[in-house]
């Protein structure tokens, strides 16, 4: 049997679920959430040029 994917998963996994769950972790833990900040970098990564070539305006 595969995992069933519902909304709160998907939800962890897009850049806005994954850095509220970094402030989450740095509020309340009061430990550096190093995981989230690489798939946030991770993000950056991929979509800052994806993006910089695809919405020019010229």
């Amino acid at each position: 049997m595969s995992p069933r994917l519902s909304v709160s998963t998907i939800a962890t996994c897009i850049p806005l679920g994954v850095a509220s769950q970094a402030l989450t972790t740095a509020w309340f833990e009061g430990g550096i959430p190093a995981l989230q900040l690489l798939v946030l970098a991770g993000y950056v990564v991929v979509l800052y040029p994806l993006a910089a070539k695809l919405l020019r305006w010229t």
